[in-house]
């Protein structure tokens, strides 16, 4: 199963690293995803992708990186966050928008636009986990350990 980013014909973007980490602190962990792409197309392209959450995860912060540029994720009111996303995407700025799937409420969708050509793309999300207490007074942390269809990268844009 691949993957990676979908070019507009099909093609893969390679999926350069793929890095999980947590952070636990008493009965919460702070999740962090780390995904690194490589836009393989000569011209910039749109993303859009999906992520996993649980009922209980608060999505807490996404950044992206890429040409030594960080665009760090604003909680907005959700029409001024698609305007502020569609007037970027059109004057040429790479940017992010981030929004939760209304059919399936454990899903992140997001949207990367102007990925520019054979440009390197670091996206991170972390999210909130509250921890069940199993045997008295330990923690149970579970991690997804592979990504499904359902989760994996969606489709691009040109």
């Amino acid at each position: 199963m691949n993957f990676g980013l979908k070019g507009p014909n099909g093609e893969t973007f390679e999926l350069i690293e793929l890095t999980t980490k947590a952070i636990v602190e008493g009965p919460y962990a702070e999740i962090q995803f780390i995904q690194t792409y490589k836009n393989p197309l000569a011209h910039a392209v749109e993303t859009k992708f999906h992520f996993p959450r649980t009922e209980t995860s608060i999505f807490y912060k996404f950044e992206a990186l890429f040409r030594n540029q960080i665009i760090v994720g604003k909680i907005l009111e959700k029409e001024t966050a698609k305007k502020m996303y569609e007037w970027n995407k059109e004057r040429g700025n790479t940017v992010a928008y981030s929004e939760r799937n209304q059919v399936t409420p454990d899903v992140m969708n997001i949207k990367v636009g102007n990925i520019p050509a054979y440009e390197t793309i670091q996206i991170i999300f972390s999210i909130i986990q509250p921890l069940d207490i199993i045997v008295n007074k330990f923690y149970e942390l579970k991690l997804p350990v592979v990504l499904t269809e359902r989760y994996s990268p969606a489709s691009v844009n040109q």
